[in-house]
């Protein structure tokens, strides 16, 4: 569909081999994850010390249940991260439950927006950007190593970045 869509003979997202995100990425999304379930357990445990004992036993059965579900949507969600270019297509993967793969056209790329949390920094990942002027008016690689995703963008619209790289 995606090959009809952009008149293509065959599809980006099918033509690209996708790069693997380092193995921080995956440890920053079993992290989420986790922080996730602990948010939820954690009031049940408090409410369960103060209020009704009944409570501490919902939050450990909910634990057994939902701390494997949120690591196998992590680990999940780490396989799905990738990125490539392809011919004259930037290809980026994200997501778990909700992948979403972009295909955007490297001429349509007007600029490049690198984020980085404190967190990020120190694992040596961040999130690149894409900006153009049509659809959702950026795109992210998430989470891949900095110095890796830099020479994507480098390479998707040579020049561009240049001035502001230092190479070693």
């Amino acid at each position: 569909m995606a090959a009809d869509v952009l008149r293509e003979d065959v599809s980006p997202t099918m033509a690209v081999r996708l790069s693997p995100h380092p193995v921080a990425a995956r440890g920053r999304r079993l992290r989420w994850a986790l922080a996730g379930v602990a948010a939820f357990e954690v009031p049940l445990v408090v409410l369960g010390v103060l209020v009704a004992e009944v409570l501490l036993h919902l939050a450990w059965i909910t634990a057994v249940v939902a701390v494997p579900i949120a690591v196998l949507l992590a680990l999940d969600a780490y396989r799905g991260l990738g990125h490539g270019l392809t011919g004259g297509y930037l290809v980026a993967r994200s997501g778990s439950v909700r992948r979403s793969t972009v295909a955007l056209q490297r001429r349509g790329i007007i600029g490049w927006t690198v984020r980085q949390s404190i967190f990020q920094r120190r694992a040596g990942l961040a999130t690149i950007r894409a900006t153009t002027a049509a659809g959702a008016g950026a795109y992210a690689i998430r989470d891949v190593g900095t110095s890796t995703g830099l020479d994507v963008a480098d390479e998707a619209l040579p020049g561009l970045l240049t001035p502001f790289l230092e190479r070693t």
